[in-house]
């Protein structure tokens, strides 16, 4: 048998996982938030800001509902942001708007089951290898997000469960 041991001097490392991920009683948690209404805002509105950058959003999830549900959503409908849900043609979407315009990375597949997704995006890449999604390993269509490239960032908090503006 081999028994491995802490080695090394120095602080033990920490987590913190703040609010809108991490709920802080019991209440809060296991709640079904397409059939309540109720969401988590996050208490900055400065948490989930994207500028300029490259971005990946990896989500394990379900629906319930073959019906269009939030899962993140950062003011989407606002001039500048971003959102995370899924509609009835499939288990997730990723849309990214700036300067009122919004480009949404869409999948197939069956929206009413558990889910892997993964979305890679390049924001400098000009054609359809820039953006794409996977929905359980299996790749959706490419985008052109090089004409998103500009600040996602807004004042709204990141709302997770619903719609910001909802």
């Amino acid at each position: 048998a081999v028994t491995l041991a802490e080695a090394g001097t120095g602080s033990s490392p920490t987590a913190s996982i703040s609010t809108p991920f991490h709920a802080l009683d019991s209440n809060e948690r296991n709640v079904v938030y397409a059939s309540t209404g109720k969401r988590h805002d996050a208490a900055s509105s400065t948490v989930a800001d994207i500028t300029t950058e490259d971005l990946v959003i990896e989500l394990v999830g379900k629906s319930t509902s073959a019906g269009a549900t939030v899962f993140l959503d950062k003011n989407l409908g606002g001039t500048d942001g971003w959102r995370l849900s899924q509609n009835g043609s499939g288990p997730a979407n990723l849309a990214l708007r700036t300067g009122s315009v919004t480009t949404t990375i869409s999948n197939s597949g069956s929206a009413n089951a558990w889910f892997h997704y993964v979305a890679f995006v390049d924001r400098n890449e000009a054609s359809v290898n820039g953006a794409i999604g996977y929905v359980n390993g299996t790749a959706g269509t490419g985008v052109d997000a090089s004409a998103r490239a500009g600040s996602l960032t807004n004042a709204s908090a990141l709302s997770v469960g619903a719609a910001n503006a909802s």
